[in-house]
């Protein structure tokens, strides 16, 4: 099933739907034997296009790429940026499929993950060279070294290119001389002060990189970084500034607080309708919705929805500064606590009448607390 999914299809896009089919239809599957069935098929398909002698499809014919990363992708700065190179490349360039390639030490297989259009391979740093032997890519990019074994570079590739994203370059700490000043300048001597690792084998590290990267392409991710692996390594580099990723729209309009549990008793089924009738009115929930109901920060199907996660009685002070008003649509409420405190804190709160809580909207009236809302916030 897999490689007639696979062999076949014109570009990269197909080659993940397949893998999507693959893997939702064999869930045993999901190590990296998939993907070594899926290269096996991607490069069958390129042999016989390139047997046909017909120049225009060879040229397009699918090449496998690597894109190592020391982190997770859409974690914070490398893993971000990476992540995005690879999205690119599987969206607009036909002639390849790229991977995703990042060490999970207390892994004990590789296996490979879809993350939001991301082919990506996770296994332990010391299965790399399996993986690769196995798959046996066209082109491996570098993106930090950091978690990695140097001898990753000896990889057998065709290509490879080393792609760097700061100056530390052989240095696994954390830009800081004893602990307290900052370090954008790293040498040994100051690398053994702040890691405690020997002199000796930071210049072992350094001697191993200068004699390996003579015979790759460098890049680095501006002039910055090029001038310390130029002046560390006596390296030739390519500055290539890398494609930040698209963002979200920030919200622009007012901001409602909800404080309060994920009960039935608290109003929810009211809160979620009141949302979805002023889209222009973004709704901060400082609670603990349940997990399915989640999109990252968003709860699905509401683009007004921020969740912000439980929250400490202690901060309320804090959090109030965040929004122009507040929502309590309590069905039921002994004393109806958060309502007194925020309107203490001089935050304008609609909310129910209804037990103990001194409101001025009927309980579930929806269209009551639209208008409540609506004219806190004019």
């Amino acid at each position: 099933d897999t490689q007639k999914n696979v062999a076949g299809t014109t570009g990269p896009s197909d080659h993940i739907l397949a893998m999507e089919y693959a893997l939702n239809k064999h869930p045993e599957l999901t190590t990296w034997d998939v993907l070594v069935s899926l290269t096996a098929a991607i490069k069958e398909n390129r042999r016989r296009i390139e047997e046909s002698k017909c120049k225009a499809q060879a040229e397009k014919a699918k090449r496998v790429t690597f894109v190592v990363v020391h982190e997770p992708p859409d974690n914070a700065g490398t893993g971000v940026l990476a992540a995005q190179r690879v999205r690119e490349r599987n969206v607009q360039d036909t002639g390849q499929i790229t991977y995703y390639v990042y060490p999970v030490p207390e892994s004990d297989k590789a296996e490979v993950r879809l993350d939001k259009g991301c082919p990506t391979i996770i296994c332990q740093p010391n299965m790399f060279l399996q993986v690769v032997e196995k798959m046996r890519p066209d082109e491996i990019e570098y993106w930090h070294l950091l978690r990695w074994p140097l001898d990753i570079l000896e990889a057998p590739c065709p290509n490879k290119i080393v792609y760097l994203h700061d100056s530390f370059l052989w240095c696994a700490a954390y830009h800081s001389f004893n602990g307290k000043e900052v370090c954008n300048e790293p040498e040994e001597v100051k690398c053994f002060a702040c890691t405690g690792i020997p002199v000796e084998s930071f210049r072992k590290k350094k001697e191993y990189l200068t004699r390996t990267l003579k015979d790759m392409k460098v890049m680095a991710n501006s002039d910055y970084t090029a001038m310390y692996a130029g002046l560390h390594l006596g390296c030739k580099v390519t500055v290539e500034e890398p494609t930040i990723p698209p963002l979200g729209k920030p919200f622009k309009g007012k901001r409602v607080g909800y404080f309060g549990g994920w009960y039935p008793v608290k109003g929810i089924d009211t809160l979620m309708e009141v949302a979805r009738l002023i889209p222009d009115v973004q709704f901060l929930l400082f609670t603990n919705p349940p997990e399915g109901l989640l999109d990252g920060r968003r709860i699905h199907g509401y683009e007004n929805i921020l969740v912000m996660g439980g929250y400490s009685r202690v901060d309320l002070h804090l959090l109030s500064n965040l929004i122009d008003g507040a929502v309590v649509p309590s069905k039921n409420e002994s004393y109806g606590m958060v309502a007194r405190e925020l309107r203490i804190l001089g935050v304008p709160v609609v909310c129910s009448r209804t037990g103990g809580l001194d409101g001025d909207v009927d309980a579930g009236d929806i269209q009551a607390f639209v208008e409540g809302l609506r004219r806190i916030l004019a």
